[in-house]
């Protein structure tokens, strides 16, 4: 266990000026989720982004003991790093693809993704800026490598709620669940130089950052790129402490955890028991997020200053593995229908649908069952630093999933990030916890995985890793 050097860096992803307005022209999509299978999604334009609201980054930490180096890095366009960024980066800077947390923010807040299809214009060329970056911005952190001190906090921030709401109608729909489980914990793990001034944050919350989204627009009528509240909160993180600081955050188990205010909160009820989500005013979701991100960033600034307890070395163990959960599959005839009424735009949007008035019953739906040939693969690493566990989760676990780990995790300084290897949406998924199994929400319908016993299945995966790490055999 040695004395540790740590170096930091982050460099703007924000495409040129002459890259807007952003729009996808690949034909056939991307399209929204509510006109999927559906003749109308042909007409289905993606949303233009016409301009920057605030720029989105890609910040990352080095950590090196003298015998382990490992990284953290976070995009806030995603999606995570894949297999062929890990590749890469071990090949140029020897760091194996297990001692890389090289996560999506999970960033609503933009059009951009990169991707590896060419086919896919504007993704695509949004690759070629990205890899520039990510190369840059490790071997910028590397360059600043200095000797170092790290602590370890946790504190709280109250800007997230449960978003799996069940109605009036019986059908469970995106809202703000105030009686739903929630995690609250902040976890903060600190780097300091050793004159005291800070190198670097790496902190972990459960939320999607959804407090915008791409069809929002600005108080101008424009809709423009920004990174939501993680962003925000790390600027304003980045801003306090001054000099070079960088502050990178991860998403911890929010599959089902949205920003206070956000998604489904505004809502039109109406006198025969149905309601629907309501647009807010033009520019409000861009004020909520600046709210938000600078609420969270305060909230992680007074953890940064509570951590006082510093040390210089540290041990650093590393493990990976692919779990193989239950795959489903979808059995129905109108798939539209269902997702209409997840997103609980019925009336609005197809009302033909309707059954006297009403959203249909939920017999009427499809369904999900289990696919008994397929499999839903989903990548988990564990970083050990001493005494602090980080575990990472592909996929986009349920908040109950999160903190059942936590508790049966063998380190009481337990940390959990989703969004940790490639797609989500191909690695995992959604992960419904048992409690939460038959919500019938658009996450019900939009991931791989067929939920029941998942929550045993993902811990049990997690203490054989464990178990790995610590040397123990049957």
């Amino acid at each position: 266990m040695g004395k540790i050097k740590v170096g930091a860096a982050k460099v703007c992803i924000t495409p040129p000026a002459d890259w807007f307005p952003l729009e996808s022209k690949q034909k056939n999509g991307p399209v929204s989720r509510v006109h999927m299978n559906r003749e109308s999604a042909a007409k289905d334009a993606s949303p233009v982004m016409a301009g920057v609201f605030m720029d989105v980054y890609t910040r990352a930490v080095v950590i090196d003991n003298g015998d382990v180096r490992f990284l953290f890095l976070n995009l806030d366009c995603g999606p995570s790093l894949d297999t062929e960024f890990k590749e890469a980066i071990h090949k140029k800077y020897g760091i194996p693809p297990q001692n890389i947390l090289g996560v999506w923010t999970h960033n609503h807040s933009s059009q951009l993704k990169w991707g590896r299809d060419p086919n896919r214009e504007l993704s695509y060329r949004y690759l070629g800026l990205i890899e520039k970056a990510v190369d840059e911005v490790i071997g910028t952190a590397i360059s600043k490598m200095q000797p170092a001190r790290w602590g370890f906090g946790e504190g709280d921030s109250y800007i997230n709620v449960n978003r799996d709401m069940q109605f009036e109608d019986g059908h469970w729909m995106e809202g703000c669940n105030f009686r739903g489980p929630v995690d609250r914990t902040l976890a903060v793990m600190k780097f300091e130089a050793l004159d005291g001034s800070l190198i670097a944050a790496v902190s972990n919350y459960g939320c999607h950052p959804t407090c915008l989204r791409p069809e929002l627009p600005d108080a101008d009528g424009v809709r423009k790129v920004a990174p939501d509240f993680p962003g925000v909160a790390a600027e304003l993180v980045e801003k306090r402490f001054g000099g070079d600081a960088v502050m990178l955050w991860t998403n911890g188990s929010s599959g089902d955890v949205n920003p206070v205010c956000t998604m489904g909160y505004l809502r039109n009820y109406e006198l025969d028991g149905y309601n629907e989500p309501a647009d807010p005013p033009y520019g409000f979701a861009y004020q909520n997020m600046m709210t938000l991100g600078m609420e969270h960033g305060i909230d992680t600034y007074r953890v940064i200053k509570s951590i006082v307890e510093m040390k210089e070395t540290m041990e650093i163990r590393t493990t990976a593995s692919v779990l193989n959960l239950p795959r489903q599959k979808y059995e129905g005839k109108d798939n539209y229908l269902d997702w209409a009424i997840t997103d609980n735009i019925v009336r609005k949007r197809c009302p033909e649908l309707l059954v006297n008035g009403r959203s249909p019953a939920k017999e009427t739906r499809g369904r999900m069952v289990l696919d008994p040939d397929g499999v839903s693969p989903l990548s988990m690493q564990i970083a050990l630093f001493s005494d602090v566990a980080w575990v990472g989760v592909s996929g986009e676990p349920y908040c109950e999933i999160g903190m059942r780990m936590k508790k049966e995790s063998p380190f009481k300084k337990t940390v959990i990030i989703s969004h940790s290897h490639g797609d989500a949406m191909r690695n995992g998924g959604y992960l419904l916890s048992d409690n939460a199994k038959d919500h019938d929400t658009f996450t019900r319908y939009h991931t791989t995985t067929f939920p029941g016993g998942n929550d045993k299945r993902i811990c049990d995966r997690m203490l054989e890793m464990f178990d790995t790490l610590m040397g123990k055999t049957d």
